[in-house]
């Protein structure tokens, strides 16, 4: 019990945590404007076809997005979707979504199709 009475130590820690804990939320909250806006659009890569006559047409392609249709499987599919139909593609899959850093690996597979929709 003399140890619980005695831990002086251990209050004057609380008031220095609390000063800890008040920088870190002040250095989270100036850093939130960075954060939003750090991402502005996102590309995604995706597979379409198209039946010509009964030619059956496939191809691979780079789409650029803005950052709300990013974060959403649901929403980018349908974005996808909506732009490609305009050139008579139907899209069969979303393969992925991306930043800039892996736009170029991707630029010399993707043909007349990289960015084009």
């Amino acid at each position: 019990m003399g140890l619980i009475l005695n831990n002086v130590v251990g209050l004057r820690t609380i008031p220095f945590m609390k000063h800890i804990f008040l920088i870190c939320v002040t250095i989270m909250i100036l850093s939130l404007p960075k954060m939003l806006t750090a991402q502005s659009h996102c590309y995604v890569d995706y597979k379409a076809k198209r039946s010509d006559g009964g030619a059956l047409r496939l191809h691979y392609g780079v789409m650029k997005l803005s950052s709300g249709d990013c974060s959403n499987k649901s929403r980018r599919r349908s974005v996808v979707s909506q732009r490609i139909a305009v050139g008579g593609w139907s899209l069969l899959t979303v393969m992925s979504a991306f930043d800039e850093s892996g736009l170029q690996q991707r630029r010399d597979n993707v043909g007349q199709y990289f960015l084009k929709y």
